[in-house]
């Protein structure tokens, strides 16, 4: 019998035929005045973004790949393609394409993208009498990218699967950049003034309070994933990260990265310990753990490492503190100054020169807020500071929420529930060196943010095949 063609199907062949040749003929006509390895190199880039469009969470590992490991930085010549707007650009397409167009995707909703916003909004207010626009304007920038990021993320990677894929993109970047940091320290090739190894990459990496930051914000993960996994290997994969994490933020010298791992292990801790119950165990490991922490650095630790540690309890001789409380000061006059928009977003050090330095201050002219605390009261007035500090609140309760989530299987909701808890560890970590250093506008809360809010989604849905699992309230 035979087969009758499909309607329409013999015009579909039509229009093929004609669209690769009108291809054919613009590439023929291109290649007589451009050079053909530029063809090439668009048609393979076009052929790239057809298939990251078509398979959107792939541009999730690579974008995050590429703001941690910064690839730019190391190689100039790879900044002029903006690679990261450019996965950002197809997200967006790809976003587009399943809400608008297929009608594959829900609007997600949440609070914590109203508090987003609400802080965008304070820091482009801030502009408006800012001691410095143009730096103002770039922290508006940066956030609008956060704000497009975030909501981009969290309706791409819709289930736990996908999370993990995306936290393991961010930790073995940052893996690859806390060995190589260790290595290059250890060796004496990477060693700054203070005989610590500096930051890695660049920008909101470049400098080593700022990467022991962004260390301690994701050495949670993989502790709580240790715990959680069932897994041999994944449990080794883990094992190396938290190593790595650690011993380059003791290279970094970071007094507040310090003190930020060791709030991150405290609370890790503390939550191991609210599972188990075991807490007769629970005292003898502190014990332990604190003898041998303790004993490794009196014996193994640098004694300019030892020096730098101690200035943390003789402030009075240490310049570097001295000029934080330098700056500290001129903050809070700069908030009573301008209470509810500030001096405006990134503009802290043109207002401390031009206007805020005390008449003794300890070296510096154009200094850093050196605590988000004072930085973001200081710079955005209570506005911003309600919506920085109460995004933080928010993401809190989020966390906490999930655990009211029952999960039909076991090993999810144990694996989501230690997640929760590793972002909560790492908010906590953030909160704590970040009293130290001036990181409003870079990253690591904005990811938390989305973290968390996928955390919820997944929690979410999962529940819903249990509806007696779902809590009644919300």
């Amino acid at each position: 019998m035979k087969r009758e063609a499909a309607p329409g199907g013999k015009w579909t062949q039509t229009r093929i035929l004609i669209a690769l040749a009108v291809v054919t003929a613009a590439i023929g006509l291109a290649a007589l005045k451009i050079d053909g390895v530029f063809i090439v190199a668009g048609l393979v880039a076009a052929a790239i973004g057809s298939v990251l469009i078509s398979y959107p969470f792939a541009t999730v590992p690579i974008y995050f790949a590429l703001i941690y490991l910064r690839p730019g930085d190391m190689y100039p010549q790879l900044e002029k393609l903006r690679l990261v707007l450019l996965v950002v650009a197809l997200m967006a397409g790809a976003f587009v394409l399943r809400t608008l167009v297929y009608r594959t995707w829900k609007l997600q909703k949440n609070v914590q993208l109203i508090f987003i916003a609400g802080l965008l909004a304070a820091i482009g207010l801030s502009i408006i009498d800012a001691f410095y626009r143009t730096a103002a304007l770039e922290k508006f920038s940066d956030v609008s990218r956060y704000l497009v990021m975030v909501f981009l993320v969290v309706h791409i990677v819709d289930s736990l699967k996908k999370y993990k894929v995306m936290m393991w993109s961010i930790l073995i970047s940052l893996t690859i950049l806390a060995l190589w940091n260790f290595v290059l320290w250890a060796s004496g090739q990477k060693v700054i003034d203070n005989g610590g190894s500096g930051g890695m990459a660049g920008g909101f990496l470049g400098d080593g309070n700022d990467f022991a930051l962004a260390l301690n914000v994701m050495l949670p993960i993989p502790v709580f994933q240790f715990m959680a996994t069932r897994h041999r290997w994944t449990r080794v994969a883990c094992a190396v990260v938290i190593v790595s994490f650690v011993l380059s933020i003791i290279a970094t010298y970071s007094r507040g990265g310090l003190l930020g791992m060791i709030a991150v292990f405290a609370f890790a801790f503390w939550f191991y310990l609210l599972r188990s119950r075991n807490w007769a165990l629970g005292i003898a490991m502190i014990v332990v753990l604190a003898t041998v922490g303790t004993g490794s650095i009196i014996l193994f630790a640098p004694d300019n490492f030892k020096e730098r540690m101690a200035g943390m309890h003789d402030y009075e001789k240490d310049e570097s503190a001295l000029g934080r409380l330098d700056a500290w000061g001129a903050g809070m006059r700069m908030f009573a100054d301008r209470p509810v928009l500030g001096v405006g977003a990134g503009c802290f050090p043109d207002a401390y020169g031009r206007k805020y330095k005390p008449m003794d201050a300890v070296a510096a002219n154009w200094r850093e807020a050196h605590s988000l605390y004072v930085q973001t009261f200081a710079e955005l007035g209570s506005l911003g500071a309600f919506f920085l500090f109460g995004l933080c609140a928010v993401v809190s309760v989020h966390l906490r929420r999930i655990h009211q989530y029952g999960l039909p299987d076991a090993q999810t909701q144990k694996e989501v529930h230690y997640y929760a808890d590793a972002v909560t560890t790492g908010l906590i970590g953030f909160l704590v060196s970040g009293a130290f250093l001036s990181v409003a506008y870079y990253p690591h809360l904005y990811i938390m943010s989305a973290e968390t809010m996928i955390l919820m989604r997944i929690a979410e849905e999962e529940s819903r095949k249990s509806p007696d699992l779902v809590p009644d309230a919300r």
